[in-house]
């Protein structure tokens, strides 16, 4: 009979690849890519190409560097007030609710997957069907405190396996909030190609993120892109999953992984600057 702690092992070529790439700044090519072992760790790793020019169209030689300064200081306010709302809105049950009927949902589906599989095996103890029962076990343990903290938040369907996602209730702020970071990013090329910068390395010394027990025992694999703005001290103002891996929890450790690293400011004619950037993370588990 097969063992499951055999079954579940993962190799060393268990990998994730990460690479970071200046929506302003960085051309195709010119990207930094790291492939590395999970569960170890990048030490003092610079991620280089961050500040390399891009194909891209002129500033109006008749707009002002006070015009300029003018549409820059009313961005940066439309962002704060939008940046201001999302932090109220995070608070409201409702954005709770939303958050935990996301994994009830997955739950749910892997469990569908699993009793699929656990039926289809003809054969007793097969490595397939222990996998999908003890997928299933946890699964269902995991559903169930899920579902209490659901229930507390006021969620009203009757059972676990009846609760659907909820949209997010934040979704139009940050709709407004992309919408200007992208503006953000616009602006700040525009300026690249009109003023001379000093460009630095924009990431360094990230940890690689853990690949998820539970993910890996499902065999969960693909792309979370994330893309981020942060601060003139380098921190995270705010960042979002651009690009789902279709799996939450590997979306989730991306996330968590991303907000550990510790970032230096970008540098524009030798003055910190918000800068916007995005992060892949290649989810990949051996044949």
């Amino acid at each position: 009979m097969a063992k499951l702690n055999d079954i579940f092992k993962v190799t060393a070529s268990t990998a994730i690849t990460l690479t970071f790439s200046s929506i302003c700044f960085a051309a195709p090519g010119d990207i930094a890519s790291a492939p590395i072992a999970s569960n170890t760790q990048l030490d003092k790793q610079n991620i280089d190409g961050l500040g390399k020019a891009v194909s891209a169209t002129a500033p109006n030689v008749d707009q002002t560097i006070d015009e300029r300064l003018n549409l820059k200081l009313q961005l940066e306010s439309r962002l704060d007030k939008q940046l201001d709302l999302l932090a109220v809105c995070k608070k409201t049950d409702l954005y709770t609710l939303s958050d935990l009927t996301l994994f009830i949902d997955y739950y749910n589906q892997v469990i569908a997957k699993n009793k699929s599989i656990k039926d289809g095996e003809v054969e007793r103890d097969t490595p397939q069907k222990l996998v999908a029962i003890d997928q299933i076990r946890r699964s269902t343990i995991s559903l169930e405190k899920l579902y209490a903290s659901y229930k507390a938040y006021g969620g009203t369907e009757v059972s676990a396996d009846l609760v659907t996602a909820v949209p997010n209730p934040c979704n139009s702020i940050e709709n407004e909030i992309k919408s200007a970071m992208l503006q953000k990013a616009e602006m700040l090329r525009s300026e690249y190609q009109a003023d001379t910068i000093s460009p630095k390395s924009h990431g360094d010394r990230c940890k690689t993120p853990a690949y998820p027990s539970f993910s890996m025992r499902n065999r969960e694999q693909g792309t979370t892109k994330i893309t981020f703005l942060t601060d003139t001290d380098g921190s995270f103002i705010y960042l979002y999953i651009e690009k789902s891996s279709g799996y939450p929890f590997l979306d989730r450790s991306a996330i968590q992984s991303l907000k550990a690293c510790k970032l230096s400011p970008f540098m524009l004619n030798g003055k910190p600057e918000r800068a916007v950037t995005t992060v892949d993370y290649v989810w990949k588990l051996p044949e």
